[in-house]
């Protein structure tokens, strides 16, 4: 077995290399060369600091002030990682993104491996994938993952090289609840071990684990000098954006160079660094380097959150006033614990002292249900050897022993709950029995961790508010006039601006090109002059390789077509819903290809030194930019901004269900946010359109910049709470009805027996007919669950979920061309105890 980091420092030391410096040592020369040594900057990795801190050596030794603005994210971890072929390590295998589904298994995924082509049905003929390890080249054709696992494949291996593009790769990605096991492995590394043969004769396994961890995200940024007082057209002080990407996480998130956002990230801080020279700008200008993107693009909604809080219409709480909150939250916490330090609760009279009483008693409800569901089992386990009064041999006697004593034992706890629960109520203490002390005092234990990690929450909300305060003070009485992000491929093919990439999680109303038909225009001007004004352009007689596509400077034209496909999740789409004009300044015709994926592909955009010096120095300048927001603003979701108001805490929160039952059973823990969208339907590799936040001790959420019109539209929007159980495995979801727009009553997750059905019910309908889609389970129907769950996070494939683990109906034909996900082997139709929960990663 060896670690996954093991695998990225081979990888670092063979394929990545830094570009030749240059001639004349520049910023950008620097800067690239230290970020082709620090690759796979994904975010809280080494790496990714050892990016920033470069980039602060810059801006300091210019005389620049840079400063960071942070917030809590969520990133892919893998603990470890094996893949075994015939009793041997098979080296160089990567694990793939995973989206909210953890990669935990109740041991190694075993089976004979099989080679099955690009997966298709058509190459599938005659291959017994059922209870495999299945190898698919990525890099043919018409690649299918779905057929594999339908067939009863436990899991995948992807083989692929640099024939590859982000675009294929993205039908074989998931951002499931359930997890679709894959692995990523170099055509190289499989041919050396000879599994484009293997035939299922000689059998593998993966031992894998990654999970979801919590990381602290950062956006680098820094505000170049401006002439004091200058106003253009607006009548107030404007404000120019440019910005780049830092971090990676990539299809592969261990091993993902993106050495084209390396290189547009160098070219941006040389820019900026060469502008602060040249003296000061008529408007402010931020450039800002974003070190998270994968959950919808968090760091630019981070940095817009800042900006949208300066807008005190719209925004009925204000930062400063979170910071006072905050701080009187915490003096709460301390008086709380510090009394819990000195007193026994039970009895106590002060205000401080019911709600400790309140807390304790939550605990004890709690651990009462918590335990029905599990002794239920065992009775009904109990009576069924019990049943006729059959003679039982000597290891079905052994067993009902067992039972029993398990139940004796569990009833005697519930018995010393109940009591404490009712000296609570009496207020009298039994302080002479040792036992009843033992278990005050345990229950208390639990009653001061949470607290604890809630006075941890505020103290990081508290340092986390503050920078974003002082980010908020540049866009304070100023106009945001414009943001343009550094996104090029090359410096010699033209170059264009895009807008209208995937936007729809932060504005509801549709977007068209016209609304950015002055933008385009006066751009136009900056760049090529007017001839009829006398109006000189920076790019005019220039001999720049690279220059801006002036066809494209129209909303008829939709230049966004001349490059990728419109559903990419951009930083500059995020201040759509905020009436903001955003655009990506894009080489033509290029396709990405690698983008995202584990290729160090060397980029050099050195050629656009010069002249985006001389284009961003206009935009900083010029009065053709004095332009008003191309389009109305929209409110953003502050329900997901938790915040304590007279009478409570408001906003989006969470309660967990004990296992079996509708009972209460206290605040998440380990558990996140998945929002989902239907109308983002595009699969994305190595990223996802949708964003996810963790769910804090308080069963509160603080996720930002996302359309109110959006998220509370019940058809388009699921706030899905997802849990984990101690071990990282998935365990709970949310209650299908809660999930559905906003709810700001609790949300509440339930133990989920369930997973992900491949299933075709009929053949596919060529002309699209909806009478021939997929089929499957529909849990509100066929099934007599308390709780239940029908869920498509970013309109993928159907996950069924439920409170136990009865039996279920599909809607369609062929059982033995369907595969649930998560469950493993059947017997007489019916997935015994435990197997659904506990078994992602094992198909039926």
């Amino acid at each position: 077995m060896f670690f996954a980091a093991a695998a990225v420092l081979a990888i670092d030391a063979s394929t990545v290399s830094a570009q030749s410096p240059e001639p004349d040592d520049t910023v950008y020369s620097r800067l690239y060369a230290e970020f082709a040594r620090h690759p796979h900057r994904r975010v809280g990795s080494e790496n990714l600091e050892a990016s920033f801190a470069a980039l602060e050596r810059e801006f300091k030794a210019a005389g620049l002030n840079p400063r960071r603005q942070t917030f809590r994210t969520l990133v892919q971890e893998t603990e470890r990682l094996s893949f075994t072929y015939d009793g041997k390590l098979v080296e160089g295998a990567l694990m793939t993104d995973n989206g909210p589904a953890p990669f935990v298994t109740d041991g190694p995924i075993e089976g004979p491996v099989v080679f099955v082509g690009n997966g298709s049905v058509l190459d599938l003929e005659g291959k017994d994938v059922a209870g495999a390890i299945a190898v698919v080249d990525v890099a043919k054709t018409g690649v299918r993952v779905p057929d594999v696992f339908m067939r009863g494949a436990k899991a995948v291996v992807l083989v692929g090289d640099e024939s590859i593009d982000q675009w294929r790769m993205a039908r074989v990605c998931f951002t499931t609840a359930t997890l679709v096991p894959r692995l990523y492995l170099p055509r190289e590394k499989a041919v050396a071990a000879g599994l484009l043969e293997a035939d299922g004769s000689r059998r593998g396994a993966i031992d894998a684990r990654a999970l979801l961890k919590d990381c602290e995200g950062v956006n680098l940024w820094v505000e170049l000098p401006a002439v004091e007082g200058w106003v253009g057209d607006l009548k107030r002080e404007e404000v120019l954006v440019l910005s780049a990407r830092l971090d990676t996480h990539g299809f592969t998130p261990d091993c993902s160079p993106e050495l084209r956002q390396a290189a547009n990230a160098a070219l941006l801080a040389d820019v900026a660094v060469s502008l602060a020279e040249s003296g000061p700008l008529n408007r402010h200008v931020v450039a800002v380097f974003f070190g998270a993107h994968y959950a919808g693009q968090e760091g630019a909604r981070f940095f817009y959150h800042a900006f949208d809080m300066t807008d005190a219409k719209e925004n009925n709480v204000t930062l400063p006033m979170r910071a006072a909150r905050y701080q009187k939250e915490i003096e709460w916490v301390d008086e709380h614990l510090g009394f819990a330090a000195s007193h026994n609760v039970i009895g106590a009279r002060s205000s401080i002292a019911r709600e400790m009483q309140q807390r304790l008693k939550r605990k004890l409800i709690a651990a009462v249900a918590e335990q029905r569901e599990p002794l239920g089992r065992l009775r009904r386990e109990l009576a069924e050897l019990k049943k006729d009064d059959k003679a039982l041999n000597a290891a079905d006697q052994a067993r009902a022993a067992t039972i029993e004593a398990e139940i004796a034992e569990g009833d005697a706890q519930r018995l010393r709950w109940n009591e404490l629960r009712a000296q609570l109520f009496k207020g009298r203490f039994d302080s002479d029995d040792p036992a009843n002390v033992a278990l005050y005092d345990e229950m208390m234990e639990e009653v001061l961790a949470d607290l604890n990690m809630r006075r941890a929450e505020i103290e990081q909300m508290i340092e986390d508010n503050r920078t974003w305060i002082e980010l908020s003070k540049v866009f304070d009485d100023r106009d945001f006039v414009a943001h343009f992000d550094f996104d090029f491929a090359n410096d010699k093919d033209p170059w264009l601006l895009s807008m209208i990439n995937a936007y729809g999680l932060y504005r509801n109303s549709e977007l068209g090109g016209g609304a950015y038909l002055r933008h385009l225009h006066a751009v136009s001007r900056v760049y090529y002059g007017d001839a009829a004004d006398g109006l000189v352009g920076v790019g005019e007689n220039r001999d720049w390789s690279a220059t801006l596509y002036k066809p494209a400077l129209t909303p008829i034209y939709k230049p966004f077509s001349l490059s990728v496909p419109n559903q990419r999740v951009v930083p500059s789409a995020i201040g759509s819903g905020l009436g903001v004009a955003g655009f990506q300044m894009m080489t033509v015709g290029d396709s990405l290809a690698h983008d995202s994926l584990p290729f160090a592909d060397e980029t050099d955009l050195s050629g656009l030194r010069e002249q985006m010096h001389e284009v961003c120095r206009a935009f900083g300048n010029s009065s053709e930019m004095s332009l008003r927001a191309p389009f109305a603003r929209e409110r953003m979701e502050d329900r997901y901004l938790y915040t304590d108001e007279r009478g409570g805490t408001r906003g989006v929160n969470f309660l967990n269900y004990a296992e079996g039952s509708t009972d209460s059973e206290g605040v998440p823990e380990n558990s996140i946010l998945q929002f989902s969208g239907i109308s983002m339907t595009e699969m994305l590799c190595g990223q996802s359109h949708l964003p996810r936040t963790r769910i804090l001790a308080n069963g509160f959420v603080y996720m930002p910049t996302i359309s109110r019109g959006v998220a509370t539209t019940g058809w388009r929007a699921r706030t899905i709470g997802i849990g984990y159980a101690p071990d990282g495995a998935f365990e709970r979801i949310s209650k299908e009805d809660d999930a559905t727009g906003i709810l700001v009553t609790p949300n509440h997750l339930f133990y989920a027996h369930g997973g992900l059905m491949f299933s075709y019910g009929y053949a596919p309908d060529p002309l699209g007919g909806t009478l021939y889609d997929p089929k499957t389970i529909i849990a509100s129907k066929d099934a007599p669950h308390k709780t239940f769950a029908n869920y498509r996070i970013a309109n993928e494939r159907l996950e069924f979920f439920a409170d136990r683990n009865d039996p279920v109906k599909r809607i369609g034909a062929n059982w033995r061309n369907a595969s649930w996900l998560g469950a493993v082997g059947v017997e007489d139709g019916r997935c015994r105890d435990g197997q659904a929960r506990h078994g992602p990663g094992h198909s039926a």
